[in-house]
């Protein structure tokens, strides 16, 4: 662990006290510090901020620099994004329920390039006016009439279905007097089908290869690797897709619309990667804190991060160990905050570790009760660690008795 990587997790610990005399002064000691996103992100700055240090100016500032640069990174890779979208969706000749859904639903986030690549993209479904009815892009399409090609072909499109319609209405009387002739017409039609039926049956490769699916056997091994790794990169794309999507919908801040975008976009299988990417688990604290799904989540990102960084914050807490207590005699209340933190979310180690230096070294009473040390041994409740909190008990109450015989 470089000195950098030790200064952010010092700094994410020092956010997770709510210490305001804590976190603003080293916030501004680490102010110039030159750090990479990837360490950065790892810690989710942002999420922290919002959820430990809210008011604190400086964590906002903080906050407010990494959400920027991280939105700039987004904004570049935008383009390329939604093309690679247009031409995953275009390449299918029937869309999947999935990807109709998803584009319908993302012409409801108000982003203009957005959702004129997603009416791109339903142009070419060739949907029929019931689903575009169904999905509301009709309604939408007006509201951007004028404004961008691909709305205004929609409308065009819907009004020439409609006058079709009208078409087959008025020769709807000429079909009915025609229908014994009709009936005649299908039998015929019945047998012509059953041969095609056989034909395909006996012709599958062809057709398999018309639909854009090869086999095995068709392709060699290079060929069919490309394949896979071109599936796995459109897969990865249409997952950022829907992290846009499920991002937007938390960000409307309404209960059902969050629990309808975490269900359909399956949030909860995503990698820990993207979930933070999307700044999924701060957003969810500006505008989804209310929703039980989205608190559901955010426990689980939570939770894939701590197993992310446990061997590092075993690392960490070594060096921590080492720098403040190698030639130290006392021990400063800034550092009693951090050692409450190690025994409120640190393994049986560091628990045990911590509790030993809170038994040697010479610590005051008003530290302890204002450090709440003693909330914590509460919970512990068999092994090496139970003892020692046993210990630290009687130590406490020994100095609660000497202080009140002094008083």
């Amino acid at each position: 662990m470089n000195k950098n990587e030790y200064m952010m997790h010092l700094l994410a610990r020092t956010i997770r006290t709510r210490n305001d005399d804590m976190i603003t002064p080293l916030i501004t000691q680490l102010a110039d510090m030159q750090v990479s996103m990837d360490i950065l992100e790892k810690h989710n700055f942002p999420a922290l901020v919002a959820e430990y240090a809210p008011f604190n100016k400086a964590a906002q500032s903080l906050s407010h620099s990494v959400l920027v640069w991280k939105n700039d990174e987004l904004a570049q890779e935008k383009s390329y994004m939604l093309k690679e979208f247009v031409r995953i969706c275009k390449d299918q000749h029937q869309p999947e329920e999935f990807l109709l859904r998803l584009t319908c639903s993302l012409i409801n986030l108000n982003d203009f390039e957005l959702t004129r690549s997603c009416f791109d993209i339903i142009v070419s479904f060739g949907l029929t006016l019931n689903a575009y009815d169904e999905f509301g892009i009709f309604r939408k399409a007006m509201e951007y009439q004028g404004q961008m090609e691909e709305a205004d072909k929609i409308i065009s499109d819907v009004d020439a279905m409609l006058l079709r319609n009208e078409f087959l209405e008025e020769d709807e009387a000429e079909e009915q007097a025609d229908n014994e002739m009709d009936a005649f017409e299908e039998e015929g039609v019945e047998e012509v089908d059953q041969e095609v039926v056989d034909f395909n049956d006996n012709e599958s490769v062809i057709s398999e290869t018309e639909s854009g699916v090869f086999t095995d056997e068709e392709l060699d091994m290079e060929d069919h690797a490309e394949v896979m790794r071109r599936h796995a990169q459109d897969q990865a794309l249409v997952s950022e897709i829907c992290m846009v999507f499920l991002a937007g919908c938390i960000k409307s801040g309404r209960s059902d619309v969050i629990s309808a975008a975490i269900q359909f976009t399956g949030a909860f299988f995503y990698p820990l990667a993207l979930l933070r990417k999307y700044d999924i688990q701060y957003l969810i604290y500006c505008y989804g804190s209310h929703n039980e799904d989205a608190e559901l989540l955010m426990n689980h990102i939570k939770h894939l991060q701590a197993i992310e960084i446990a061997g590092e914050r075993q690392e960490f807490f070594k060096m921590f160990m080492e720098t403040t207590f190698r030639n130290a005699e006392t021990v400063t209340d800034s550092v009693m905050a951090q050692m409450k933190g190690f025994l409120e979310d640190g393994d049986d180690f560091m628990i045990s570790c911590t509790l030993h230096v809170f038994l040697k070294m010479p610590i005051t009473l008003s530290q302890f009760k204002n450090s709440h040390v003693e909330a914590c041994l509460e919970n512990l409740e068999s092994g090496l660690a139970a003892q020692l909190g046993f210990m630290l008990k009687m130590k406490i109450q020994l100095l609660e008795q000497i202080d009140y015989e002094i008083w």
